[in-house]
């Protein structure tokens, strides 16, 4: 298994009903990022301390002996399906996600996360002009806590950019405009459709100290053999999450959970319910019987999106929620006082 959260989640709930079995987690890191708050983390250095977001994984484990559970401070390096086998290097349901570059929004599969998020922050600092590429969630989440970090600081300006013809498009348009009208009263430039110079379709050019892309992460999937991944690079699974083959039948040993897999729905919200249902299969894989648990993919979106301390936008469900109501909720700490809780590190 790889960590973090998702499958943190299922080696909890695999170990508390199935006392026999071993749980071995291989992760490049012995802690686990808490990135839904990397918007501030990155934005301001001194938002919250390091302790609050980066999170020890075996503390979580610490109530099962050795020969239950054991965490491997490496990376995997190649999955034997056949074989059975993984191959690890220093530094599997599959929950390893996403890369990102320069600004890790979520952790690489490679490199000192610590050490990478320390660098991100100098360099945000450092920087008088940044142009964000991303009209998404984290784009403009991020645009509004810079613009919250930058007052005071002469000749600072952040632009954001998106190939959308409106910011979070996924989102009711009601909440765009809502988002829109922030950025705009926060001095953000919105372009939606050493130094750094970028040429937009249009041929405007934008000039700046440090570029920054909110437009999508890689799929971190080296490690995977091509047969089980779609033509985006994603992990075919079926409804239980058993991971599906060159032959379009599911593997029934291998399991993959989380932002790794082909559901469109990349989303942290989504996980706590996808939990359960790899746990029980898996659960009925040791035993040899018990009830398999299928995933229904809804439609209902709840998203928050706090735009620096004037407020924010998102949906839950179909209602918009109120300015305020996004600041107060989330925009206020990003939950990183309940970070332990959400991330399954007790």
């Amino acid at each position: 298994m790889t960590a973090p959260s998702a499958i943190i989640g299922v080696a909890q709930a695999l170990l508390k009903d199935l006392p026999s079995i071993k749980v071995v987690l291989v992760n490049p890191s012995k802690k686990a990022f808490f990135n839904i708050a990397a918007s501030r983390i990155f934005a301001d250095s001194n938002a919250f301390k390091p302790d609050q977001y980066f999170l020890s994984i075996e503390d979580s484990f610490k109530k099962y002996d050795s020969s239950a559970f054991e965490l491997i401070e490496c990376r995997v390096g190649a999955v034997d399906a056949a074989g059975k086998a993984v191959t690890i290097e220093d530094t599997t349901a599959s929950a390893l996600g996403r890369e990102s570059a320069v600004v890790p929004f979520k952790p690489p599969n490679t490199g000192d996360m610590e050490l990478m998020v320390q660098k991100a922050q100098e360099d945000i600092a450092d920087a008088q002009t940044i142009l964000i590429a991303g009209g998404g969630p984290v784009g403009v989440e991020f645009a509004g806590e810079l613009w919250e970090a930058f007052q005071g600081r002469t000749g600072g300006k952040i632009t954001l950019v998106s190939q959308s013809s409106r910011l979070l498009p996924m989102l009711k348009e009601s909440a765009c405009r809502t988002a829109q009208d922030l950025l705009q009263k926060n001095n953000i430039s919105d372009n939606s459709t050493k130094k750094w110079s970028a040429v937009l379709d249009d041929g405007h050019e934008i000039i700046c100290d440090m570029f920054i892309s909110t437009t999508g992460v890689l799929p971190n999937n080296s490690f995977i053999p091509t047969e089980y991944l779609t033509e985006d690079a994603w992990v075919k699974v079926d409804a239980e999450f058993r991971v599906i083959g060159g032959t379009g039948d599911p593997d029934r040993y291998i399991y993959a959970i989380g932002d790794i897999t082909a559901h469109a729905d990349r989303l942290a919200s989504k996980i706590p319910k996808q939990i359960p249902v790899v746990t029980s299969n898996i659960k009925a894989d040791v035993v040899g019987h018990g009830a398999r648990a299928k995933y229904k993919t809804k439609g209902s979106l709840m998203m928050m999106v706090p735009i620096g301390g004037s407020g924010g936008t998102g949906q839950l469900f179909s209602w918009v929620p109120w300015s305020w109501f996004v600041r107060k909720m989330k925009g206020k700490d990003y939950f990183i006082s309940q970070a332990t809780r959400l991330m399954g590190v007790k």
